[in-house]
């Protein structure tokens, strides 16, 4: 096939197929959403999870990658949308980060759009936990005391919108 009708044949792809042929044919960083979402008390809503390799609880908020064609705010809110089932409103972009990681030994590469949001459903707000609805999503998310998991040895990933949020809690 030529290049011409192998274009044209890309072309007639949706903006998910497209987003997927391009995570195959490239290697590149992923450009990703993730939204802190906080308490009446100054919790984060976060997935806590364990790093078995360095012995460190860490925890990390809500987000996925950004659909070909999607604004960084529409993938904060289907993000939310499809991981909970929740709406949410009030998006204030915290800032864009680059965070180059390791992972199960393997180097990781993400340009993120860190994001502060609230809940459409205040009712949420009082619960312990939010369960994850989407297919292949995993556990819980929790409200976390993020200077006491801190202060006990925790991290918080992405570092660099941690240290965003952190900053911006201080002006």
């Amino acid at each position: 096939m030529k290049f011409k009708e192998l274009w044209i044949e890309v072309e007639k792809l949706s903006f998910e197929e497209k987003s997927e042929l391009d995570k195959l044919l490239t290697v590149r960083p992923r450009t990703i959403v993730l939204g802190i979402v906080k308490n009446s008390e100054g919790h984060i809503l976060a997935f806590p999870g364990y790093d078995k390799k360095n012995g460190v609880k860490f925890y990390r908020p809500l987000g996925g990658g950004i659909n070909y064609g999607e604004t960084s705010e529409i993938a904060m809110k289907r993000e939310f949308q499809e991981e909970i089932g929740e709406e949410v409103t009030n998006l204030r972009l915290l800032g864009v980060m680059e965070n180059i990681f390791t992972f199960k030994e393997k180097v990781g590469h993400e340009i993120v759009f860190g994001y502060e949001c609230e809940f459409v459903n205040k009712g949420l707000y009082s619960k312990e936990s939010i369960q994850v609805i989407a297919l292949g999503g995993y556990g819980e998310l929790v409200w976390v005391n993020i200077e006491k998991e801190i202060e006990n040895g925790a991290k918080i990933y992405p570092k660099p919108l941690y240290d965003l949020y952190s900053k911006d809690l201080k002006k």
